[in-house]
């Protein structure tokens, strides 16, 4: 055991921010034109890991049944996951019957202690609900963190030059440069 394993959630940040300047001269009438772009991306991903976050190792028949082994409740959380990946700012939160090993990686439970009407029962969790989950998180999560879904500098470029073109001025210095 690790100290990791201690933490009821991890949550995975990124972000780059900055307000570059363009400044457009036209020399044969001295005429400039300042533009300049706020470039902000903020995301963030949240895995809380149910067991030891709450400190219990049972669940109720309500959360069982609706929740932890069920696959749209499981898919829903996925996708909003997902769909942060492609906002520039954003967060979500992924809460998982499962521990956290080292480095964020998740080990998901295959059971679970469930309080039924008949009592305490062992009931397995099937792995068909999470397997998608689990993958994000040990698979796409450390992309995330190096950027690896989108190429940064592209994204930054583009967002330069078409903020610095939707500046009104710039536009007429650049469209019209014999004056």
């Amino acid at each position: 055991k690790n100290s990791y394993q201690n933490n009821g959630s991890i949550t995975w940040e990124r972000s780059y921010g900055g307000n570059p300047t363009l400044i457009v001269t036209r020399i044969s009438d001295t005429r400039n034109e300042l533009s300049s772009v706020s470039l902000n991306l903020s995301q963030s991903i949240t895995v809380d890991y149910f067991p030891i976050k709450y400190n219990t190792d049972t669940l109720t028949e309500d959360m069982y049944n609706n929740q932890f082994n069920h696959h749209s409740w499981m898919s829903s959380q996925l996708n909003k996951a997902k769909n942060v990946m492609n906002q520039s700012n954003g967060s979500a939160n992924l809460v998982v019957w499962a521990e956290m090993l080292y480095g964020g990686v998740v080990d998901f439970y295959a059971n679970a202690y469930v309080n039924t009407s008949e009592g305490e029962q062992d009931l397995a969790i099937s792995a068909d609900v999470y397997s998608d989950t689990e993958s994000f998180i040990n698979d796409t999560l450390p992309d995330f963190l190096e950027f690896s879904d989108m190429n940064v500098e592209l994204r930054i470029v583009d967002e330069m030059f078409n903020g610095f073109l939707s500046n009104s001025g710039v536009k007429e210095l650049l469209t019209n440069l014999d004056g």
